[in-house]
């Protein structure tokens, strides 16, 4: 075991980081020479639907490989993530960038396509809404009773098991990701481990068959109070006590990351001594979802108030400083019938997931725009509560140059000579005391010569009020065409704001500004991207403006996409009242709640929305103090 100091540190980080970062990537260019592995090929197989996750587990690991996962916000069931090439990419796409096919990528690539993994390498550029961007991959440890099941699902994908132990609950650690327990019979005195693990830890814990509901109604004999009924508000029907499903199933939240699978998973989960798992004395917990579910399942409403779940999954106690949990019918997923692919997928999604809750988010800061031979100074900032003492830095650069201190998180690069304007990345890599990995990269563009061909004589920004006012001067535009305004609230992942045209003067001062109004967050950052006329373009340095006496909330919302209600997760530091505002993207008020806000956590339903219409929404919270805001998306589903 680790430090209880390093556990209450990494803790701290996991939380500030689950609050803090967007859920979704963002719009990306994805460039000629990238590689989409299609997931929706019809019949799925082996080949198609499982060894992909082979494939991205051995490039991400072996290979430091980042792989976007592209899934429609608003696609229906089976639905299409995006088009190319008059190709319809569906289940939830991964795309290799161009940047990482090297030869040796190329040669995986290549061994995992042998295996049936399917794809297309990208002949035109194209942009995509990016989900996720997939960094790490999870460290899986296996229930000691029947974890070997579940080994068989790591076996199909062609993950290599010999690293991946068979443990008692009570030898859990914070480096064990996830927990799977599979066919088991837990009880308080064996199992009473995953309660703090899954909390102090970020456990997250993926059970099926009739571990499930035993799992659930479990308590500490010397104090009742204490039970692990994770998803349910009251326990589940023992599975001794009820039928098994009758499907055909229903299924919801097609949007949802767990639920990137084609098809349907029925027939994977009719096997086993408990098929589906039904609520006693009341629902499941509003914060759980039941994705797959058993509508005509013959205890409901007799014994169960239901609904009878298959896939069921959700926060553990509607907390979101603790680990998700998954619950799957059946006893091995594995060996059912064709269905079996879309239920491993089911485990794989949520198993790839596992880790965000630990990503520790890199800011990295240092000029764009470098001129060969020359140094210059980087940064590459752990969150706040983060101890950089538990974290070893490596720097590394693609195109050559030296680092003079390259295992520091402070570090002066010296540029290389270069003939031409070169690209290069700059990757900071820390590694945990776990030994996990997690990098940033940070573009540069490198200058022959001794003076960079800018025209940008200065960039400047001011703030007042809850908005920020970005200022900029130029001198010989004789080329210019156009600034694109960028803003981040995190430093790495920019988004456009703005676009100016040059006003093309070559004998006097251009001078720009913008008005950036209701800025979130206490820190903003921008740049420039500047064009010419022959479409070249060029960063300038980042501005970074903090918003003194600004104070933010860490708060996360839930589910969205949504289908009738939305639930808020608030951490307040102090006692204060809010105004949450739901606006459509005219901004056009649709309702207005006032909240009091208790220090610690609070969780506000909001119920009414369900006579919206499908589309995009703005959820704000905001007082004198706060502002706030993330869109959401309304799904028939």
């Amino acid at each position: 075991m680790k430090t209880n100091s390093y556990a209450r540190l990494l803790c701290l980080a996991i939380a500030i980081i689950s609050f803090s970062n967007p859920s979704r990537a963002g719009v990306e260019p994805i460039p000629t020479g990238s590689f989409i592995v299609n997931m929706g090929v019809i019949p799925q197989t082996y080949g198609n639907g499982i060894k992909p996750w082979g494939m991205i587990h051995d490039l991400i690991k072996n290979y430091r490989v980042q792989i976007k996962w592209v899934i429609n916000p608003a696609k229906a069931k089976d639905g299409i993530d995006f088009t190319y090439n008059a190709i319809d990419f569906k289940g939830g796409t991964f795309i290799i960038p161009a940047k990482y096919r090297t030869a040796t990528i190329n040669a995986r690539i290549s061994y995992w396509q042998t295996q049936g993994v399917v794809g297309v390498t990208t002949t035109t550029n194209f942009s995509v809404d990016v989900t996720y961007s997939i960094k790490y991959s999870p460290r899986w440890t296996f229930d000691f009773q029947n974890g070997s099941i579940a080994l068989g699902f790591l076996d199909a994908a062609g993950i290599p098991t010999a690293s991946y132990p068979k443990k008692l609950p009570s030898a859990l650690e914070i480096c064990d990701d996830l927990f799977v327990m599979p066919h088991a019979d837990p009880t308080w005195a064996t199992h009473n481990v995953l309660l703090s693990w899954n909390q102090s830890n970020n456990g997250w814990i993926w059970a099926g068959c009739h571990a499930v509901s035993v799992l659930e109604n479990l308590f500490n004999p010397g104090n009742p109070a204490q039970k692990m009924n994770f998803l349910s508000q009251g326990g589940l029907v023992p599975f001794g006590s009820h039928s098994d499903g009758s499907p055909p199933y229903s299924y919801r939240f097609p949007t949802d990351a767990e639920m990137q699978f084609m098809g349907v998973a029925d027939g994977a989960m009719q096997n086993g001594s408990e098929q589906v798992f039904l609520p006693q004395v009341t629902t499941w917990r509003p914060s759980t979802k039941v994705a797959v579910y058993d509508p005509t399942q013959a205890n409901v409403p007799g014994a169960s108030p239901g609904e009878a779940g298959a896939i069921v999954y959700g926060r553990a106690f509607g907390d979101n400083t603790r680990g998700k949990i998954m619950y799957t019918g059946g006893h091995d997923i594995e060996k059912g019938t064709a269905d079996a692919v879309s239920a491993m997928r089911a485990f794989y999604n949520f198993s790839f997931l596992s880790v965000y809750d630990k990503v520790v988010n890199l800011i990295m800061t240092g000029p764009i725009n470098v001129i060969s031979l020359n140094n210059y100074t980087y940064r590459a900032s752990l969150p706040v509560g983060a101890n950089g003492a538990n974290y070893a830095f490596q720097w590394e650069s693609t195109c050559g140059g030296i680092f003079s201190n390259p295992n520091d998180s402070v570090t002066i690069f010296t540029a290389p000579a270069t003939g031409s304007i070169t690209s290069c990345t700059l990757t900071c890599t820390i590694t945990d005391l776990c030994g996990r990995q997690y990098y940033e990269e940070y573009e540069i563009f490198v200058y022959p010569g001794s003076t960079l061909p800018v025209n940008l004589t200065s960039f400047s920004g001011t703030k007042s009020a809850i908005n920020n006012l970005i200022q900029w001067k130029t001198s010989g535009e004789s080329n210019s065409k156009n600034f694109d305004l960028e803003y981040s609230l995190t430093g790495n992942i920019f988004d456009k704001i703005a676009t100016l045209t040059a006003q093309g003067t070559t004998s006097a001062t251009n001078e720009y500004s913008y008005l950036h109004k209701e800025v979130m967050g206490k820190t903003a950052y921008y740049r420039l991207k500047m064009y010419d006329r022959d479409l070249n373009f060029k960063y300038s340095d980042i501005v970074v403006i903090k918003r003194d006496g600004i104070r933010t909330i860490n708060y996360s919302v839930y589910p969205n996409p949504f289908v009738d209600r939305v639930m808020v997760c608030i951490v307040s530091e102090t006692v204060t009242r809010v105004n949450i505002y739901l606006t459509d993207m005219n901004g056009k008020i649709l309702s207005n709640e006032s909240v009091n806000l208790q220090i610690g956590n609070n969780t506000i339903n909001l119920e009414q929305y369900n006579m919206l219409v499908s589309g995009y929404y703005v959820l704000k919270i905001k007082n004198d103090e706060i502002n706030c805001s993330i869109k959401l998306l309304k799904s028939g589903y």
